[in-house]
């Protein structure tokens, strides 16, 4: 198979992590593959997709400022404290695009991150049959702007930079931990080149509640990860060292501590019929149940023979 005729391959919703990209663009070198071919993008259903188009641009950026105070302060080498986002391209003819506090509903002003709100005749209508969620997501109006319209809540969020959109992860995936918004992402990419036994892409980080609720000091999300390993029959030492490994590697990287390290089987992370990671109810359906059992500051499951 050769790729020397194709004019553009389309990364939609989220352009991929960085190293995830230029994994696949070294891999398809050899097959002619054209890295000026790669077009990141940004849509959704309930836009009929397109937002926008032809992303080109990388920035890296400091992450303690993104994390804390969602601003885009850009920084000058790569380390420890920072993170490279890809942008999406500029905002397709027609489109009136908003980066929004989602809590005060007031339109964000320039370098900030907030939710990205959209408007144009390819909106949808809304949700057939569920008049209140429509409501909630497709007529959601700025706070003191009333000549404004209605808009599409996409529930994700970014910043405009230079001209060009820049989506930074999902609202509801975000973990607060001490005042930092988090996104998995970033935990899951890290955790997935932690360890050769941990299968690229089958890491799912999401928060918990607290251990104790009543004891105020403690009374914050903590993070649980699920890791799909590649092989089955590991000895304990092995289990032992994959966990280990992650978990130095995110408080290394991330200065995050995790409350605990669920070591699953193949398919244990549930992911969408277009391959989207599905957070919620991986946590719920598969780690829930070990994190609650456990009194250790890391839990390590052996994976279940495969029926």
């Amino acid at each position: 198979m050769g790729f020397e005729c194709a004019q553009g391959g389309d990364v939609g919703r989220r352009a991929g992590a960085p190293s995830t990209v230029d994994g696949f663009v070294e891999a398809f070198k050899v097959a002619g593959f054209d890295p000026q071919s790669f077009c990141p993008a940004y849509g959704l259903a309930e836009h009929t997709v397109g937002v926008s188009v032809f992303g080109r641009s990388r920035l890296r950026l400091d992450r303690e400022k993104l994390e804390r105070e969602r601003r885009v302060i850009l920084a000058e080498q790569k380390g420890r404290g920072t993170v490279t986002l890809m942008g999406c391209g500029q905002i397709s003819e027609g489109i009136d695009l908003r980066i929004v506090d989602p809590d005060t509903m007031q339109e964000c002003g320039p370098n900030e991150v907030g939710e990205i709100w959209v408007d144009s005749p390819s909106k949808a209508r809304g949700y057939d049959g569920d008049e209140s969620l429509t409501r909630d997501l497709f007529e959601a109006r700025l706070t003191g702007k009333k000549e404004a319209g209605a808009y599409l809540r996409t529930g994700d969020m970014g910043f405009l930079f230079g001209g060009e959109l820049y989506v930074s992860g999902r609202i509801k995936d975000m973990i607060n931990v001490r005042g930092r918004n988090i996104y998995p992402q970033d935990l899951e990419e890290t955790a997935s080149e932690a360890h050769l036994l941990v299968r690229p892409g089958r890491v799912a980080a999401f928060s918990v509640p607290p251990a104790n609720e009543d004891i105020e000091e403690i009374a914050e999300e903590e993070v649980v990860l699920l890791v799909e390993l590649r092989e089955k029959g590991l000895s304990e030492t092995a289990l032992n060292e994959v966990v280990q490994t992650v978990r130095s590697r995110l408080l290394e990287a991330h200065q995050v501590g995790v409350r605990a390290v669920v070591l699953g089987r193949r398919g244990s992370v549930l992911k969408t019929t277009s391959g989207k990671l599905r957070r919620g109810r991986t946590g719920r359906r598969t780690c829930l149940e070990y994190y609650k059992l456990q009194r250790y500051w890391w839990t390590c499951h052996r994976p279940e023979k495969a029926g």
